[in-house]
């Protein structure tokens, strides 16, 4: 028995019990009955893979004692480039990783991520813009006040400290309920409900919480 993609199943129109052949290098075919049809979420592999038995395809494919690729799965994804070196050294064949792999999806995402900072760079440059411009006007209609104070004998540097406690006050309040709402949208996203099934299993937002 083996394992059919979905789009695959489509394809051959071809159900859970149903019986299929396979064409082997000598030229024979071979019947295989469908146990069951696997989606991993990607229209690729669902239109072309077929999961069986080891010992079934080596058989098929008439490589008793072989395996065109072995897929090595860790528990710690960003260990892969050493371990492939280790296994390269190793035993004398090719390793390759999944970054190697998935090189231009990692730049793409790469690329995602620049823009993203780059943008909130802007917009947090303009919120400072903002901040300076409400203390510079706080400044301007505070003329008089400051000619009391400096009427009064407070020297020019603790007129200056005011403002400037005054100005760190506004911005650590911002600061706080800033970060505050953001982690409160943040987990808001995460619940939102969406529904992904195959590779990819999930049932809301993925959302990492990383302070660094």
């Amino acid at each position: 028995s083996i394992i059919i993609g979905s789009r695959l199943a489509e394809t051959l129109q071809a159900g859970i019990g149903d019986t299929v052949q396979l064409l082997a290098p000598n030229g024979e075919y071979w019947r295989f009955t469908v146990a069951a049809i696997a989606r991993a979420g990607i229209g690729s592999i669902d239109a072309t893979r077929i999961y069986s038995h080891a010992r079934v395809a080596q058989a098929l494919l008439q490589q008793p004692s072989g395996a065109s690729m072995i897929i090595y799965k860790l528990r710690d994804p960003d260990r892969a480039p050493a371990l492939a070196e280790h296994f390269e050294a190793l035993f004398q064949h090719d390793a390759t990783s999944w970054q190697d792999r998935e090189e231009s999806t990692l730049q793409l995402f790469l690329t995602l991520r620049m823009s993203v900072a780059i943008t909130v760079s802007l917009i947090i440059l303009l919120a400072g813009f903002g901040i300076f411009n409400v203390l510079t006007m706080s400044v301007l209609a505070k003329v008089k006040e400051i000619a009391i104070l400096r009427s009064m004998g407070y020297h020019r540097i603790d007129i200056s400290a005011i403002f400037l406690w005054q100005g760190a006050l506004i911005a650590a309040a911002g600061s706080l309920f800033g970060c505050l709402l953001g982690a409160l949208m943040t987990w808001g996203v995460s619940h939102i409900p969406i529904r992904l099934r195959g590779l990819l299993y999930t049932n809301h937002f993925l959302v990492t919480w990383d302070w660094r």
